[in-house]
C-alpha cells in the first residue's frame, strides 16, 4: 500500500502583496511558499490550503499558475512540481442553533476541484460574510445552506477540529451525546460532562471514525460510494496490521461490516447497535458495558486505561 502524506488544513498568513488574510498566521505563509515548503522540505504530497476564497489569494493563485511550474488537472487540484497536489479549500464558520436553542458556531473546511469553482464559491459568499478577503470569517448561514452553496459549486465540506470546545458542532453547537454518556455513566460512574469536546479522549488515543467522513443534509448515506469507504477501509486496515492490542467498539451493522477482517487473535473487537436515539432505544445500546469491558481488556495487556 502506497504511503500519502497529508495536510488538509493549512492557512495562509498573507497575500504575496502583504495583504493579511489570517492575521495570527505566519506573514511567509503566503500560497507559493506553502506549495515549496510542500515539495522541496516538509515532503507533503497532498496540502489543502484552506483560505483560497480570499480574492487576494485567488490572484495568487492565477498569478502562480502563469508561471508554469504549476498546473490544474481534470480531476481537481492543482499539481506543482509534479511533486504535490494543492486541494483548494476554503474555512467557513456558520451560525447554529443547538437542540436546547443556544446559539453556537462552527467551522467548517469546504474544498473544491478548480480554481472556477473557488472563485464562484467566493463571490456567493461574499454575500454572506463581512469580509471576503479574510480568513474563517463568521458567515449568517447555518451549516445545512453551506453544504447547498458548496455542492452546487462542485465542492465538498467536512466539518473542522468538530469537538474542539470552540468554534465546532460538537463542542459547542449541540447539547451533548446523551446516549453514549449516559451508558458510561451507568457502566463506570463517570459523570456526565457539560459539552460534546472528546478531545480527552483524541488526546488518550481514541479514534472517532464514520465510514463516510460527509452527508447531505437530511439524506442518510447520500454520500456513500463515492470514495470514503476505500479511505477508511485503508484506515482501519492499516492500523489493524500495525498495533496489537487495540479495542474496536462497532457500533451499528455498517461498522461491523467494515470491521469483518480484522484479526480478533489480536484485537478486541465488541459490537453492538448504534447510539443514536432511532437505533440505542430500541434496545441493545445500554447495558452493554463496552467502556469498563475495553478498559479490563486494556488493564490485562499492561496498556493505560482510558478515561472516559
Amino acid at each position: 500500500m502506497r504511503e500519502i502524506f497529508a495536510d488538509l488544513h493549512v492557512h495562509i498568513g498573507r497575500s504575496e502583496s502583504g495583504k493579511p488574510i489570517k492575521i495570527t498566521a505566519a506573514r511567509s505563509l503566503n500560497f507559493a511558499n506553502i506549495a515549496k515548503e510542500c515539495a522541496d522540505r516538509k515532503g507533503i504530497q497532498i496540502v489543502g490550503i484552506i483560505d483560497c476564497a480570499s480574492p487576494y489569494v485567488i490572484e495568487d493563485i492565477e498569478n502562480f499558475l502563469r508561471t508554469g511550474q504549476a498546473y490544474e488537472i481534470e480531476d481537481g487540484g492543482i499539481i506543482y512540481k509534479d511533486k504535490v497536489c494543492i486541494l483548494l479549500g476554503s474555512e467557513v464558520e456558520t451560525s447554529e442553533i443547538g437542540r436546547n436553542g443556544k446559539k453556537g458556531a462552527a467551522h467548517n473546511v469546504c474544498f473544491f476541484p478548480h480554481l472556477d469553482d473557488i472563485k464562484a464559491f467566493s463571490k456567493e459568499m461574499s454575500t454572506h460574510i463581512k469580509n471576503i478577503t479574510l480568513s474563517t470569517q463568521r458567515s449568517d448561514i447555518s451549516g445545512y445552506e453551506l453544504i447547498d452553496i458548496v455542492e452546487k459549486n462542485n465542492g465538498i465540506l467536512i466539518p473542522a477540529h468538530c469537538f474542539t470546545p470552540f468554534k465546532s458542532y460538537y463542542g459547542n453547537c449541540v447539547d451533548r451525546m446523551q446516549n453514549i454518556f449516559k451508558e458510561i455513566h451507568d457502566d463506570l460512574g463517570t459523570p456526565v460532562p457539560r459539552s460534546g469536546n472528546l478531545e480527552r479522549w483524541s488526546d488518550q488515543g481514541v479514534l472517532l471514525l464514520n465510514a463516510t467522513l460527509t452527508v447531505r443534509a437530511h439524506q442518510a448515506g447520500s454520500h456513500q460510494n463515492k470514495g470514503w469507504e476505500t479511505f477508511t477501509d485503508a484506515v482501519i486496515r492499516k492500523i489493524a496490521e500495525k498495533k496489537e492490542h487495540l479495542v474496536f467498539l462497532l457500533w451499528g451493522s455498517y461498522a461491523q461490516r467494515k470491521g469483518a477482517f480484522i484479526d480478533t487473535d489480536r484485537h478486541l473487537v465488541l459490537k453492538c447497535v448504534h447510539p443514536s436515539p432511532l437505533s440505542a432505544n430500541r434496545g441493545g445500546w445500554f447495558g452493554n458495558h463496552q467502556f469498563s469491558r475495553t478498559n479490563q481488556y486494556l488493564r490485562e495487556h499492561g496498556l493505560k486505561e482510558i478515561e472516559w
